[in-house]
């Protein structure tokens, strides 16, 4: 019988709200952001699962925003090798040190991605194509990725949908998660959300709370801000126009649930030229 873990030594509990000081956050740097984000997404396979099943069994893929590999890594097998391309160094450090073979690391940045060679697939998951919060930031990369497709060649990606919560109040949306650390103790990360609707844009306030739960090792309360973008279903589907691009497929969640563009949040699609 294994007991429950005591989340008064993760968190102090105050009797009210009113009682509780005010959070102070120190930066959080790429080293460390690196590092919890491996904590973070080392057990998320639903996306690979999906993307296992709707792409092509041979060819060349190019993925984009490839992090540490999670993805990239479990996609060659015979007769298929896989790019992938991200801009910060430190992800692809960890990424190259798992030395998988038929799988290639390159920094790169995602509006101007340039080859000498197309591929048969490019793929843009988790939400990465939202880290473009600016329109021709968007229109490059897109751009870019149809002139790199073979004939017959598909884009796949994953996109963020703002939902009516998130547009009708117009005020933060939290998200809460905890993970357990490899070292011991815990981290727990809250996303706050805030929609902006002049820009079309979302600011994002990511929060991590690390709780190492042993003598001698402090609690540290780190964050880092940035912007995505807020785009509806039709001005995601206007903005593929533009770049040359229309939907062949699309669906709502990993499961291959239809889309439903006033109520999803998750748009999963495939794209052609």
């Amino acid at each position: 019988m294994t007991s429950s873990p005591d989340y008064r030594k993760i968190m102090k509990i105050y009797p009210s709200y009113n009682d509780e000081p005010k959070d102070t956050f120190s930066p959080l740097s790429e080293e460390l952001y690196c590092d919890l984000y491996e904590i973070e997404m080392e057990r998320f396979s639903d996306d690979i699962l999906f993307y296992k099943k709707i792409l092509p069994e041979r060819g060349a893929f190019l993925e984009l925003g490839c992090g540490t590999g999670r993805i990239t890594e479990c996609l060659p097998q015979e007769n298929r090798t896989v790019v992938g391309i991200d801009i910060s160094l430190r992800m692809l450090q960890k990424a190259v040190a798992k030395r998988i073979s038929d799988c290639s690391y390159i920094n790169m940045d995602m509006r101007l991605p340039a080859f000498s060679t197309n591929f048969d697939a490019i793929l843009i998951p988790y939400n990465t194509l939202n880290l473009l919060s600016g329109e021709s930031d968007i229109l490059s990369c897109l751009k870019h990725c149809r002139s790199l497709l073979n004939k017959n060649g598909k884009i796949y990606l994953q996109l963020f949908i703002p939902d009516k919560k998130l547009k009708e109040h117009s005020g933060r949306v939290f998200q809460f998660q905890m993970f357990d650390r490899p070292e011991g103790g815990k981290l727990i990360k809250e996303i706050l959300r805030q929609y902006h609707a002049d820009s079309r844009t979302i600011l994002v306030e990511e929060r991590y709370r690390i709780r190492p739960m042993k003598k001698g090792y402090e609690n540290q309360n780190l964050n880092h801000f940035f912007t995505i973008a807020g785009c509806s279903y039709d001005e995601w589907v206007s903005l593929f126009k533009q770049a040359g691009l229309y939907i062949v497929d699309c669906w709502g969640d990993y499961n291959f649930n239809p889309f439903h563009p006033r109520h999803s949040s998750c748009l999963l699609a495939s794209l052609s030229s």
